[in-house]
């Protein structure tokens, strides 16, 4: 399961460097987060690609179109974990060394 969830996550990850330009780091613990939502009963790999189209992509459109909005054209994304908000996303204007 964790396999399929890196691969769907790295799908998502070069559209946003092809479309946008973005580097992308993506936390161990959400790909970790993401196997164990799939991992319920009734779910498996089919809830990979709704937790993605329903929990992350609608945010992050929502802050990538803010930033362009406001005529900021963010260079990396930076997904982590955390237990009391879920998933962090972070647009950066610089890449991280």
């Amino acid at each position: 399961m964790r396999t399929i969830v890196e691969m769907k996550l790295a799908q998502v990850c070069e559209r946003l460097h092809c479309h946008y330009g973005l580097s992308t780091s993506v936390d161990e613990r959400v790909y970790d987060a993401l196997t164990s939502a799939c991992l319920l009963p009734d779910t498996g790999a089919r809830n990979v690609e709704s937790l993605l189209n329903q929990q992350l992509l609608p945010v992050l459109s929502r802050q990538l179109l803010s930033h362009m909005a406001a005529k900021q054209k963010p260079q990396a994304l930076a997904l982590a974990w955390s237990d009391e908000d879920g998933m962090v996303i972070e647009l950066r204007q610089e890449c991280a060394l």
